[in-house]
């Protein structure tokens, strides 16, 4: 059914990207309005969930570009230290 729709609607997507959004934000309405509270409620702990994951995958990341930026200074600093020693 989703594919129908999407099928169906598909001139959204000549209109820019505000338009796609507004229009996944409506489908979104649209299923959700259905949903019972206990539905509701496990959904959002599931979002929750899913930006709580993404928020520490982003931070590993974020961790591990600072580790390896880290390793690249220290290697610099020795080598211009043998360049200098060479010099000398």
């Amino acid at each position: 059914m989703f594919k129908n729709q999407m099928a169906s609607n598909c001139s959204f997507a000549s209109t820019g990207p505000d338009k796609a959004k507004e229009y996944v934000d409506s489908l979104k309405e649209r299923q959700t309005s259905t949903l019972t509270p206990e539905q509701r409620k496990a959904l959002e702990d599931y979002q929750q969930k899913q930006n709580i994951d993404e928020i520490v995958k982003k931070v590993v990341n974020e961790n591990r570009l600072t580790k390896q930026l880290q390793q690249i200074e220290r290697e610099m600093v020795r080598d211009l230290a043998k360049e200098k020693t060479l010099g000398d």
